[in-house]
């Protein structure tokens, strides 16, 4: 009962020195609001444009990795031409590329790239670029493998009808045998034995091929090049400084403050008239 009656004390006490300097509690979490959204306007602002894109499925080490490609378009090789080309005023590559952010989703293939920029259509336009080199670069390559697999395509297929021509010869071969006069028949025996062979060989060729032909038109089928989930975005907004925020973050910061100085001013009020009571004190004393 006594400890809740001393937590009852304290807290009005505490109320007390607050009230006491009410307008100092009130009128600092204002002016700091105030002054942190006006500062707002003098801060140079940031646009986001932001670029998607899914990956080619052709089995890339780079361009089909969105770990890898993510490094492809953050490397040096990727971003100096681009800096140049739109006429950034960085120094350097590494300061460019501290404006970029590019994140990897792995599991759906996919690649956003956010572009940071005092300008949005600078912002839009580097994101815009940085989509196009990429995806040129991913198509290249995917063209490279997609020749890769019509070249054996079309090999397989020559080889096939190559089989099949070989297979109606010995099969022609082998009827004319049973009609040809001229042969004994120990020697068609051994002519019938070495056609079937070939015969069997050739069937055997043929189906394996018809099999991989369907294997490499499937691959062809399945193969899809890089393509644009979002285009760069023109932003409609700066992404900084964010006035409201920066206002409601300046007035709990202010509020803060102003409790912490209630309770210095009231902590150093008491303490100078103790300290002033000790020298009165002694002044008598002596």
């Amino acid at each position: 009962m006594t400890e809740r009656y001393d937590d009852e004390i304290e807290l009005i006490e505490l109320i007390r020195i607050i009230w006491q300097r009410k307008w100092l509690v009130i009128l600092l979490p204002i002016f700091a609001a105030i002054l942190a959204y006006g500062i707002s306007f003098f801060m140079t602002p940031t646009y986001s444009s932001t670029v998607k894109i899914v990956l080619s499925n052709m089995g890339d080490p780079i361009y089909s990795n969105p770990l890898a490609a993510k490094e492809e378009i953050l490397s040096a090789d990727t971003l100096t031409p681009i800096m140049e080309r739109l006429k950034l005023k960085y120094k350097t590559v590494d300061e460019f590329k501290k404006t970029i952010e590019v994140t990897a989703q792995k599991d759906q293939n996919i690649l956003q790239v956010d572009v940071f920029y005092s300008d949005a259509k600078t912002a839009q336009a580097i994101a815009a670029e940085i989509g196009k080199v990429f995806k040129e670069k991913s198509d290249q390559v995917f063209l490279a493998k997609k020749k890769l697999v019509e070249d054996l395509l079309a090999t397989l297929k020559e080889q096939k009808d190559l089989a099949s021509k070989s297979l109606d010869r010995n099969r022609a071969a082998l009827t004319a045998i049973e009609t040809n006069g001229n042969l004994t028949n120990e020697e068609k025996d051994i002519s019938r034995v070495r056609l079937l062979d070939y015969i069997v060989r050739d069937e055997a060729y043929i189906k394996d091929s018809i099999s991989r032909i369907q294997d490499a038109e499937m691959r062809l089928i399945d193969m899809k090049e890089a393509q644009f989930v979002e285009n760069a975005t023109l932003p409609d907004r700066p992404d900084s400084p964010k006035k409201a925020l920066n206002a409601v973050i300046a007035f709990v910061v202010g509020l803060m403050f102003a409790l912490l100085l209630v309770f210095l001013i009231e902590y150093f009020s008491k303490n100078m008239h103790r300290l002033r009571g000790k020298e009165e004190n002694m002044g008598l004393s002596s």
